[in-house]
């Protein structure tokens, strides 16, 4: 029995190094690019986008988004249904065209980077493209993040939400992926 359970430990141990070593191998950096195309105006695009506290109405990876007014920088705190936090920081907003927020400084989190959404009308529908430039810094995390989550998971679950906050069924296309 005792053997068994040296076997077991030892099998559970290399899986874990095998993880770590790939996930040092791998590139912190990524950058994943999707889009969806909505019969919407712009301006009514850029309206739900840019409501951040709105979030939990349609898109089921927030169950709160609150305003962090402890802070100078406009920083909303995306609360997820599993009790995480995550401190989104608006860099830069030019409205009804491009919204860029990152992941505001937070030692506790195992990854970073921003979301920059591009708005695009064109003969009465709006393209709705949304690309992240994450890094992952935990190895582990980032072995996980790559083969496992995916890198579009969190884009591609906020546009099917945003579609359906519209009652449109999302088409996403990915555009680009590495790094």
């Amino acid at each position: 029995m005792l053997k068994w359970l040296g076997i077991i430990a030892g099998v559970v141990i290399g899986i874990a190094v095998i993880i770590w070593v790939v996930g040092m191998l791998l590139p912190p950096g990524h950058v994943a690019t999707a889009s969806i195309t909505l019969r919407q105006p712009a301006d009514s695009v850029w309206t739900v986008i840019r409501d951040f506290a709105s979030y939990p109405e349609w898109w089921g990876n927030a169950s709160a988004v609150n305003r962090d007014t402890d802070r100078e920088a406009e920083v909303w705190v995306l609360e997820d249904p599993r009790g995480g936090r995550l401190p989104i920081e608006v860099v830069e907003s030019d409205p009804p065209r491009r919204l860029i927020t990152r992941i505001a400084a937070d030692e506790a989190l195992p990854f970073g980077g921003t979301w920059t959404y591009e708005i695009e009308p064109a003969d009465g529908t709006v393209t709705v493209t949304v690309t992240e430039q994450g890094e992952v810094y935990n190895p582990i995390f980032r072995f996980f993040s790559r083969f496992i989550f995916g890198h579009y998971t969190t884009i591609e679950s906020y546009l099917q939400g945003l579609a359906a906050r519209f009652g449109e069924e999302a088409s996403i296309t990915r555009e680009s992926a590495g790094r």
